[in-house]
């Protein structure tokens, strides 16, 4: 059945179009704006998880350093020279 037919006119339909397409603007630029908010959301989870994982690094190596001089110290003044700290 052809648009003419249905009642509608070639207007009609044309803007019915336009409003689609407006709509259709409107949708994609809020998926946008949340995708941007998200992406910054990640890059602060990201900057802080660097920051913690670096932390625990400086941590897990200023209480293993002592263990670890401890231990080879007595090689060392054996003259064997494996670890130099």
């Amino acid at each position: 059945m052809p648009f003419q037919e249905s009642g509608f006119t070639k207007e009609d339909l044309e803007s019915v179009k336009e409003e689609i397409i407006h709509e259709f603007h409107v949708v994609s630029e809020d998926i946008i704006g949340q995708v941007k908010l998200l992406a910054e959301g990640v890059a602060a989870l990201n900057e802080k998880l660097d920051k913690s994982c670096k932390e625990l690094e400086e941590e897990i190596h200023s209480k293993t350093q002592p263990i670890v001089q401890a231990l080879l110290e007595p090689l060392c003044r054996a003259g064997q020279t494996y670890y130099h700290p």
